[in-house]
């Protein structure tokens, strides 16, 4: 619907957290068709528990298994934003606390560079 009823170049923010395949899918599917007019940035709220169990040190089978799961989460994730980006959607990956802060400075570089 945006991309028929606005005209004019838009900065189009989504906020997720990525979570399941399906998300991911319709991300890939949806967004990329906004590109040509649109500016698509995609801000994703990175989950610290989960970059902390990738670097837990591994101490029995259990810790070992967990911290696999963790590392192929988070090279799915950034393969699936690495992927967007290939398609002409900005992303930005980022914990909770730093996101107002990125999310600005992200726009001012778009604005600076006028892509909007």
């Amino acid at each position: 619907m945006l991309r028929t009823q606005n005209k004019k170049r838009s900065l189009t923010v989504l906020f997720t957290d990525l979570s399941g395949m399906r998300a991911s899918e319709a991300l890939l599917s949806t967004l990329p068709r906004l590109a040509p007019r649109h500016l698509p940035l995609v801000v994703t709220i990175r989950d610290p528990a989960l970059d902390q169990e990738a670097h837990q040190a591994v101490q029995s089978s259990e810790a070992l298994y967990r911290r696999m799961i963790a590392e192929q989460l988070i090279e799915d994730r950034r393969l699936l934003l690495e992927n967007l980006g290939r398609r002409g959607v900005l992303t930005l990956d980022v914990n909770a606390e730093q996101m107002t802060m990125a999310v600005v400075n992200r726009y001012l570089q778009l604005k600076a560079r006028s892509l909007m």
